[in-house]
C-alpha cells in the first residue's frame, strides 16, 4: 500500500508556479498601491480583512476536500487500522521548557 502512495503525483510544480505568480503580482500591486495611496476607514479595513480571511478559509477547505478525494482514490481510509499514540515527555521540565518556547518564540 505504501508503494501506491509514493507513486501518486504530488503536484508541487503547480503549487510552485502559483506561488511564483503570486510573488510577481505582489510586486506590481505594490506599485499600483503606491499610485493609489488613499486613506481608508477602520470599517473598510475590517471588511477587507474579513473578506480575505473568509476567502483563505474557503480555499483551505477546498484543498482539504480535494486532497481527501485524491487519497480516497488510492486507499480506502475508513478501512485502515487506527491506533492511539500517546507521547509523553520524559520529565515535566521538558514540558515547561517547550511550552515557554512555544509561547514566547
Amino acid at each position: 500500500m505504501l508503494d501506491e502512495l509514493q507513486a501518486a503525483p504530488d503536484g508541487q510544480g503547480k503549487t510552485a508556479a502559483l506561488g511564483s505568480v503570486g510573488v510577481g503580482a505582489s510586486f506590481f500591486l505594490r506599485l499600483f498601491m503606491d499610485y493609489l495611496n488613499m486613506p481608508t476607514s477602520r470599517i473598510t479595513n475590517g471588511v477587507i480583512l474579513v473578506f480575505a480571511l473568509v476567502v483563505t478559509l474557503l480555499i483551505r477547505l477546498y484543498y482539504s476536500k480535494l486532497n481527501k478525494q485524491n487519497i480516497s482514490k488510492i486507499v480506502d481510509v475508513t478501512q485502515l487500522e487506527t491506533e492511539k499514540l500517546v507521547i509523553r515527555p520524559t520529565s515535566i521540565l521538558y514540558f515547561f521548557k517547550f511550552t515557554i518556547y512555544y509561547v514566547f518564540f
